[in-house]
């Protein structure tokens, strides 16, 4: 945890920069917790979500990259609804290519 974490820890762009940050040094493990701490305080934030199907897409975990990138698409804006529609079926993809061993 960041000191800024650790003073404001209902801060969600304290969180949100720890989880950029984690991210960039390829700490996705951390990571994902940074972005967890986020949606704690703020469930339907967009970016978060979809910055963790992205992460969860990378650590392979598709069940919960799919969880997330649909919750994106939920509360996208509506600019961002059909990139994160074409990124579920993305996901949906590479799940069953995962399912059948691909």
């Amino acid at each position: 945890m960041s000191k800024a974490t650790e003073v404001a820890p209902d801060d969600v762009q304290a969180w949100s920069g720890l989880a950029y940050v984690y991210t960039r040094m390829g700490d996705l493990q951390a990571a994902v917790e940074a972005n967890l701490q986020v949606l704690a305080i703020s469930p339907n934030d967009f970016i978060t979500h979809r910055n963790l199907a992205l992460i969860y897409r990378d650590l392979g975990d598709m069940t919960n990259a799919l969880i997330h990138a649909q919750r994106a698409l939920d509360v996208a804006p509506e600019n961002e609804r059909a990139n994160m529609q074409a990124f579920v079926v993305e996901l949906q993809q590479l799940a069953a290519e995962q399912s059948r061993g691909g």
